[in-house]
């Protein structure tokens, strides 16, 4: 059985980028200020040009619409949703649409929460 490798990032206040393994990160964590930062778990996906894939990145993903019968890209937003895993979180409005991984075609990284958060408008 394949076991995606645990990794994490950490943007800080400072709006600089850490990415380390479990132990470091735990070093890291233990010197600052719980609001100083935001940790972000590595999916264990990579997208079409083999770029690691972390909740709050912001991906152009491709879907099958089941009920339009076509295919559509969307923006979404990568989240851990308890009940069904990795998901991305689509906006429209004030409104959500949650899409799962396994729904998914095509997924490309194209930003983050922190340093493009307009690309989900």
């Amino acid at each position: 059985m394949n076991q995606r490798p645990i990794k994490f990032r950490v943007w800080d206040i400072k709006h600089k980028w850490w990415y380390n393994d479990v132990l470091s990160l735990g070093v890291f964590c233990g010197n600052k200020d719980k609001d100083d930062f935001a940790i972000q778990q590595f999916t264990g996906l990579k997208d079409k040009n083999g770029k690691d894939i972390y909740e709050g990145d912001i991906c152009n993903i491709r879907r099958y619409q089941h009920l339009d019968k076509i295919r559509k890209w969307i923006v979404g937003e990568v989240i851990w949703g308890c009940e069904h895993g990795w998901n991305f979180r689509t906006y429209y409005g004030k409104d959500f649409i949650g899409t799962r991984f396994t729904e998914v075609e095509e997924i490309e990284v194209i930003g983050n929460i922190f340093e493009n958060p307009e690309l989900l408008k």
